[in-house]
């Protein structure tokens, strides 16, 4: 089968970058009989992927969230004639015709549609986009069930529709060094249970300028922040008042 792979936001390593790029590098292990077209923009690195010729790069001119992307790509894609074309988002250009899967992360700009979704145009084609791609999709991937329910409750999709993979973890963020963990919870002062928040800052995200950490320490009451600025250098922890 000739499956192709929309890669195009590849290359930054975080967000649905992340999702497509860990999801090629560990499919080139596992699978050696099918064929794969990764559609990409620019050179990545998809480091720790074994070679396998299976699987093949094709550049296309298209930008993610461009008109090109409504109307040559549809093209582009079916002059390589796939069998099956994963979007790994909902951008699925409205005249594509040919047979595809989609993930559905969430329906963030459904709930909660903030500035990027301020104005009727933005929000008349986000919605045109993700209702057809939900419609046309031969299956539609979940990351959890709770994504799953409000695609069923918001768009009608029957359960059988749906599939929840859920995501996996990079062998990266592996379970370090115990003592490793325990010098960093000594250094900060904090005590287990604590949970941790992690954020990338973005003009798409919750803030421009900064990216960061929240730790809280249910036996101490307190947040213990870690912030960077990058356009500053500025690494600062600060422990918060008891509440």
């Amino acid at each position: 089968m000739r499956i192709a792979i929309d890669m195009r936001m590849a290359g930054t390593g975080e967000g649905i970058a992340r999702y497509v790029e860990e999801l090629v590098k560990n499919l080139s292990v596992l699978d050696k009989q099918n064929h794969y077209l990764l559609l990409t923009q620019k050179e990545f690195d998809l480091k720790g992927a074994p070679a396998n010729p299976n699987f093949r790069i094709v550049k296309v001119r298209s930008p993610y969230y461009s008109i090109a992307e409504q109307a040559r790509l549809p093209r582009e894609i079916s002059a390589l004639h796939p069998d099956l074309v994963h979007f790994p988002n909902f951008n699925v250009p409205l005249l594509y015709r040919g047979r595809f899967v989609t993930t559905i992360h969430d329906l963030i700009h459904h709930v909660f549609p903030g500035k990027k979704k301020s104005r009727w145009f933005h929000r008349a084609a986000y919605r045109a986009t993700i209702s057809s791609a939900i419609a046309r999709s031969a299956k539609i991937i979940t990351v959890s069930r709770s994504t799953a329910d409000t695609i069923t409750k918001t768009f009608g999709v029957p359960p059988e529709k749906l599939s929840v993979i859920y995501e996996g973890v990079g062998d990266e963020f592996r379970t370090a060094d115990p003592d490793a963990v325990q010098r960093v919870l000594n250094r900060l002062g904090i005590k287990p249970p604590y949970l941790l928040f992690w954020v990338c800052g973005g003009s798409t995200k919750m803030c421009r300028s900064w990216r960061g950490h929240l730790i809280y320490s249910r036996n101490e009451g307190y947040l213990a922040e870690n912030w960077f600025w990058p356009e500053r250098s500025i690494h600062s922890i600060q422990r918060l008042k008891k509440k």
